[in-house]
């Protein structure tokens, strides 16, 4: 396996808008991101990747996920089915917003 390094993205101003929409008081994760944003930047783990190989997931997001699905008290199954649930269908008070695992589905 391969790390094709990449320094985390930065919010999308247009979804950082939506979030503060949505949780005007803060939330805990949004401060989370704020704050410790840039432990999920991969470089901190590229020493333990081969230069060459088939890419791997990144290594820093997947240690977020892990600690989120801990925070929650979620077991694997359950973490799955709660991302499942959440998935916007469609955004008709907010518009158009980045979400990385939005489907293309009619609302």
């Amino acid at each position: 396996m391969s790390l094709h390094q990449a320094p985390a993205r930065p919010v999308p101003a247009e979804t950082a808008r939506v979030a503060r929409a949505v949780f005007p008081k803060g939330n805990v994760y949004l401060t989370l991101r704020d704050q410790l944003g840039s432990l999920v930047d991969d470089t901190h783990y590229a020493a333990l990747f081969a230069p060459r190989g088939r890419p791997a997931l990144s290594p820093g997001l997947l240690a977020l996920v892990t600690v989120l699905q801990f925070r929650e008290g979620l077991r694997d199954r359950q973490a799955a089915e709660a991302v499942r649930a959440s998935t916007p269908r469609c955004w008709p008070r907010f518009g158009r917003v980045w979400w990385p695992m939005r489907r293309k589905r009619r609302c």
